[in-house]
């Protein structure tokens, strides 16, 4: 065997294995939602408070406190108060962030949803979804259409705000 040989097969075996591993990384529609959800402007919060309430602990999200915005788009629907109007639907292009945290402070987790109905991304009544980490690595990307995400979420808007204000849980 050859001295070239020998260090052919180690340095293949390595970019084998390096290829093999699955990036956890945004790209496309995770990137963007991402990037859109780590902005402050333009974004209206949930009773008109950015304070981290506590989570109730219901579903898929772990963390001990969360906060809820809305786009401009999506304030649209949300009352004097900051609630969301009972009855209403979130008009098309609304973009709705949960940002959870361990400690109250700086968001640790994203968890965004876009209503898009023409994306091919998006579930069957619209909702494109995607959970990321605030170290910009995919939680749940939007190509599984929100699979692990739509049992929690399938009141008819999609948000577990309003039962979250009201106190009444699902």
């Amino acid at each position: 065997m050859s001295k070239h040989n020998f260090l052919f097969i180690p340095l293949f075996s390595f970019i084998a294995i390096a290829g093999c591993t699955k990036d956890r990384t945004p790209v496309g529609i995770d990137a963007e939602l991402f990037s859109k959800a780590q902005r402050k402007e333009g974004f209206s919060y949930y009773n008109f408070s950015t304070e981290f309430l506590e989570s109730t602990k219901v579903g898929g999200h772990k963390s001990n406190y969360f906060r809820t915005k809305y786009n401009n788009l999506a304030a649209t629907i949300l009352d004097s108060t900051g609630v969301v109007v009972p009855g209403s639907f979130f008009p098309e292009g609304s973009i709705i962030v949960n940002e959870m945290s361990s400690i109250k402070g700086e968001p640790e987790k994203y968890a965004i949803m876009l209503k898009d109905e023409k994306s091919d991304y998006a579930d069957e009544k619209g909702w494109v979804w995607s959970y990321v980490n605030a170290d910009n690595t995919i939680i749940e990307p939007a190509s599984r259409k929100g699979i692990s995400c739509i049992s929690c979420h399938s009141s008819e808007n999609s948000t577990l705000m309003s039962t979250y204000s009201t106190g009444k849980k699902k």
